[in-house]
């Protein structure tokens, strides 16, 4: 459902759909991206660059992340069931042009 998708966030469908921390890493800098790790697979749980010491990688004590994105996958996929439901319901169809945008 194109409508709902509209919904989510580009960067939590991002996270979620494409990042895999032990392969990749979260750079700074510009706007922010994610890519490859040069080194491969590392013990780091997440590599964050620091944005003042780039080779620096300040999450590399992060040993919860892997809970921490499963259970954000989870809450999400809990909140698209209840939108699509939600949106099922609605008079039109699912139409999301009568939803209030605040």
């Amino acid at each position: 459902m194109e409508s709902l998708r509209s919904l989510v966030p580009d960067g939590i469908v991002l996270f979620w759909n494409v990042f895999d921390p032990r392969q990749m890493r979260i750079s700074v800098q510009g706007s922010g991206v994610y890519v490859n790790r040069e080194r491969g697979y590392s013990i780091d749980p997440i590599h964050i660059d620091d944005p003042l010491f780039p080779t620096n990688n300040i999450g590399r004590n992060c040993f919860r992340i892997h809970q921490c994105i499963k259970c954000m996958i989870q809450a999400f996929a809990d909140a698209y069931s209840i939108l699509e439901n939600e949106l099922k319901c609605l008079p039109n169809n699912g139409d999301s042009s009568m939803l209030i945008h605040t």
